[in-house]
């Protein structure tokens, strides 16, 4: 976050955007990393000790930085020897290099662990090659409980500071939350009052802090890409509201954990296999998934099973 705000300080909108990446980036590795299969195996006997010590420099590299970004709530809730900061930091820079230097000596040994290798690194990739002329992408980026917004297009970087702080957003998000839950709970006639109860309560509140003040740059554009960021995950910008249509209404769009990620959705290959979905409603409780389904269907030309016919042994089979 200051390394980020430094950039932004200095007028460096771009190298401030890439560190937000390589933020983002390093928090979409771990997550993937309790998902996949991304753990180091050996192979060869000769390198099972050398493997071993990466496993533990890399738990041990894990350790320091969650207690190193744990720092101001430490600071907040107990005394802290002096030097501690600066310690962890420095053991960190050492653990770093230590794996670096492992990691030459595996690889110098068989290049098959280059994928493993690949995968142990923070790296961001290109993002304006793959937006279009009609794309802009909204990234979000929380400084200090500050909201930042980086507005990419195909040619240019720029950066917004909103006048919401996080604490307001989360507010926010708390009563939307607090009405979807009371949704299954409802009769019909319910439902209708607590719509228009998250419109104005959530939803256009949301749209003013989130999306009003950058009105005058989406303006241009048909398609917008929102990366979010800490709570903002949580949040359904197409359903926000300006007092007249909901956000999808005006746009086609998008999510990405990481902007990173767009080389990734725009380079997917795609083949003659045909869309199958599946609507289950719950007992009635959810009825908006088999309409969801049959249109989707249809929409791309596909199949769809809904109620009885959404088993699991029909998703094997599909």
């Amino acid at each position: 976050e200051d390394l980020v705000k430094l950039c932004l300080d200095l007028g460096q909108s771009k190298q401030a955007f890439q560190y937000a990446e390589r933020a983002k980036s390093r928090a979409l590795l771990d997550l993937l990393a309790y998902r996949l299969d991304v753990s180091l195996k050996p192979r060869s006997e000769h390198d099972a000790p050398l493997v071993q010590d990466m496993i533990q420099l890399r738990a041990e590299r894990d350790r320091l930085y969650r207690r190193w970004e744990s720092r101001r709530v430490w600071e907040e809730n107990r005394d802290v020897p002096e030097g501690e900061w600066s310690n962890i930091q420095q053991a960190i820079v050492a653990t770093e290099k230590e794996i670096t230097e492992k990691w030459h000596t595996l690889l110098i040994r068989n290049a098959e662990y280059a994928r493993e290798a690949a995968l142990w690194q923070v790296r961001n990739e290109e993002v304006q090659p793959y937006l279009d002329a009609d794309s802009i992408l909204v990234e979000y980026f929380v400084i200090h409980k500050q909201l930042y917004v980086f507005l990419v297009t195909s040619d240019s970087i720029e950066v917004r500071i909103l006048s919401a702080k996080l604490p307001m957003v989360k507010r926010y998000w708390n009563m939307l939350r607090m009405n979807l839950s009371t949704v299954p709970k409802s009769q019909p006639k319910q439902i209708r009052n607590l719509s228009a109860s998250a419109k104005a309560s959530s939803l256009r509140p949301l749209y003013q802090l989130l999306i009003a003040p950058l009105q005058d740059k989406l303006a241009a554009y048909t398609e917008l890409i929102i990366v979010p960021h800490d709570v903002l995950h949580y949040l359904p910008f197409h359903a926000f509201h300006n007092g007249k249509q909901f956000l999808l209404e005006q746009y086609e769009i998008s999510y990405l954990p990481s902007a990173s990620v767009l080389r990734y959705a725009r380079e997917v290959e795609r083949d003659n296999q045909k869309v199958v979905a599946f609507g289950y409603s719950h007992q009635g409780h959810l009825p908006g998934r088999v309409s969801e389904s049959l249109s989707i269907a249809t929409m791309m030309q596909g199949e769809a099973f809904v109620e009885e016919k959404a088993t699991l042994n029909q998703v094997r089979q599909s």
